[in-house]
């Protein structure tokens, strides 16, 4: 054990081997991790995204039309998988609230201008799917229906009769 510890690299923060193969006790390994590059300089510049006025040429040169999860990690220069965490984590309710506002604003961009056609029908239903909105149409009938027992019994002999006929032809 001390051997592997003497050829590890030790963590500065608790003193412990780093990415250690062959440790039978995981407790002995460091869990510290990367340090996080969130902070409040990274907090007031997301901050500084949700207030852009759209559209906009981005960090990349690229034009955004309308806020979006993309957007916002190539403002911060971060990954987009690093965004949906730092959404679930309740240490950084603040992040989950911007991510949630910039969500809204490109939910009403695409709803009102998809109502007026500014945008491409196919693209705009697509893309508020995510937001939740579907254009399916529901098909159940919520009425029973009560069947004479007269009419039941001349539907029942004439499907009883159509399925003769088609056994008999195959």
């Amino acid at each position: 054990m001390e051997n592997l510890k003497e050829n590890s690299i030790l963590c500065k923060k608790c003193n412990k081997p780093k990415n250690v193969d062959g440790l039978s006790n995981p407790r002995k390994i460091c869990k510290c991790g990367r340090p996080s590059i969130y902070n409040k300089k990274l907090l007031k510049s997301a901050y500084k995204y949700l207030n852009l006025e759209m559209p906009h040429k981005g960090k990349d040169k690229i034009l955004e039309v309308f806020h979006s999860i993309e957007g916002l990690a190539s403002w911060l220069d971060i990954d987009r998988s690093t965004i949906y965490a730092w959404t679930k984590d309740k240490n950084k309710e603040e992040f989950s609230d911007i991510v949630g506002r910039i969500l809204t604003k490109q939910a009403l961009f695409l709803l009102n201008n998809g109502l007026i056609g500014n945008l491409n029908t196919s693209i705009t239903i697509l893309m508020l799917g995510k937001h939740g909105y579907s254009n399916k149409t529901d098909n159940y009938i919520h009425e029973e229906v009560h069947v004479d027992p007269e009419d039941r019994e001349l539907a029942r002999k004439a499907i009883d009769e159509f399925l003769k006929s088609k056994n008999n032809r195959i």
